[in-house]
């Protein structure tokens, strides 16, 4: 099936974004908005771990992709962990993965120290042709004029046993 005019464009806009992650020496923040958690989706979540992300924006950024293939991107590393190295066209299945997934959970990361709460996150899963696990970090605002967002932090594929 190809794919429609709308998503080839993000398509072509991801592209662009992970080709300039990788050459990017100055370590520039971009970010690129794929799409809005609809109330289906935002239903889906809700029934699994009873929290609501409806209208929350969905982004992918170039830290998160340079942290991806430097992390889960060498095949032989992957392959010893019993996973599949994340390539470029991997990133063209996010929207997908968000949308149509298996399972959802909440989590966060803790400060040793304070005992404080550093970071929030959603982790996704979708099992295709194998298990891909995404992890998006929530950014909620509450700033006049500001969005609410689901921007990548990881992704890593696990290899379906045969």
């Amino acid at each position: 099936m190809q794919p429609k005019k709308s998503q080839m464009n993000i398509i072509e806009k991801i592209a662009a974004l992970f080709d300039f992650a990788l050459v990017d020496k100055l370590s520039e923040l971009v970010l690129l908005d794929i799409g809005v958690i609809d109330e289906t989706v935002a239903s889906k979540i809700k029934q699994q771990i009873n929290l609501d992300f409806q209208g929350y924006l969905v982004s992918i950024d170039t830290f998160s992709i340079k942290h991806i293939m430097k992390n889960h991107g060498n095949p032989f590393v992957e392959a010893q962990r019993g996973q599949i190295a994340v390539i470029k066209e991997d990133f063209y299945k996010i929207w997908q993965l968000i949308n149509d997934f298996d399972t959802v959970r909440y989590d966060t990361r803790v400060s040793k120290s304070t005992k404080q709460i550093i970071s929030e996150s959603l982790v996704f899963t979708k099992d295709l042709e194998n298990q891909y696990v995404v992890v998006k970090e929530i950014r909620s605002v509450v700033k006049r004029g500001k969005q609410n967002r689901l921007v990548l932090q990881s992704m890593w594929i696990h290899k379906k046993s045969s």
